[in-house]
């Protein structure tokens, strides 16, 4: 295991994809926190950052007090250093968000990459393997 984990951030919308990825760098391989610690850490983290720095109080006000993970990728890396520095084992926390204007009901995650009518007797034949084992 590295000491680099990657958390993705999805955005809820029926109208855009959009999802963060969060790179946080870690002091130690074995240092690792899952999805819901490292959101509380982050958060604690940016409260304090907001509460004790002007920049972090600018971020706030600039986000209408609606600051979320694309606003926490906007702050510059000085910023990010500041707050990652303020997460025990946390050497770095890097940010990248990407997005696309509209989502398709005709292709997703789980859409299926074949002809399936084409493939029927490959697939029956796997099927039955399957089965018999």
């Amino acid at each position: 295991m590295n000491n680099v984990e990657k958390y993705i951030v999805p955005r809820d919308s029926s109208e855009e994809a959009t999802f963060a990825v969060v790179n946080v760098t870690y002091k130690e391989k074995n240092e690792h926190l899952g999805g819901f610690e490292m959101m509380t850490a982050i958060k604690s983290a940016v409260t304090s950052w907001m509460k004790e720095t002007e920049a972090g109080k600018a971020a706030l006000e600039e986000s209408s007090c609606d600051f979320n993970i694309g606003d926490l990728a906007n702050v510059g890396d000085e910023n990010l250093n500041l707050i990652a520095s303020k997460i025990d084992g946390v050497e770095k926390i890097e940010i990248e968000v990407e997005s696309m204007d509209a989502t398709s009901d005709w292709w997703n995650f789980d859409t299926l990459l074949f002809d399936k009518d084409e493939l029927r007797p490959l697939i029956e034949k796997i099927n039955e393997e399957s089965h018999a084992k």
